[in-house]
């Protein structure tokens, strides 16, 4: 999923700054970029601008690329070090209250034992549903009382759902 969204912005990034030499990139190209970015109709759903985070994610991506740059000495420094990027709106945490919890433990009294435990293993161990979709019976030690995260199913549009081991 990482390297799909990889790719979607580095479209946006070539189309803005890839004709120029990495050694002549300066922090104004990259401010340009990222007002563009900001610009409505950059947004692929909604027509809308790209938002601060997303814009702030581009800045990450063109940063990680300009320092692998410099450890393989094409460069001499990293552009994106002074630019300015937006700053990121702060996120807000969204948490099930526990009347909330017990509301979803009564709803599930009528459930299957599979969809009982399902959401208890979500709701228990603030898992993601990727995990928990990937754990195997071998993964559960009913005497030692824990489960093991072993793999993630994953989805992903050139591949469909696939399962990826955790190493």
């Amino acid at each position: 999923k990482t390297a799909v969204r990889y790719k979607d912005m580095l479209k946006r990034i070539n189309a803005e700054i890839g004709p120029i030499k990495l050694q002549d990139l300066r922090p104004d190209h990259l401010n340009r970029l990222y007002a563009k970015l900001a610009e409505p109709g950059q947004n692929k759903k909604t027509g809308g601008r790209l938002s601060r985070k997303t814009v702030l994610e581009h800045h990450h991506v063109i940063s990680t690329i300009m320092e692998h740059a410099i450890r393989k000495h094409l460069i001499a420094f990293n552009p994106c070090r002074d630019a300015t990027p937006p700053v990121a709106d702060p996120p807000m945490p969204n948490y099930y209250q526990p009347a909330d919890l017990a509301l979803i433990r009564q709803a599930l009294e009528n459930e299957s034992v599979k969809w009982y435990t399902l959401i208890h293993v979500l709701m228990l161990y603030g898992i993601r549903r990727g995990e928990c979709a990937g754990i195997k019976l071998s993964a559960v030690d009913l005497r030692g009382k824990t489960i093991t995260i072993c793999s993630c199913v994953m989805y992903d549009p050139k591949n469909g759902v696939y399962e990826k081991p955790y190493l």
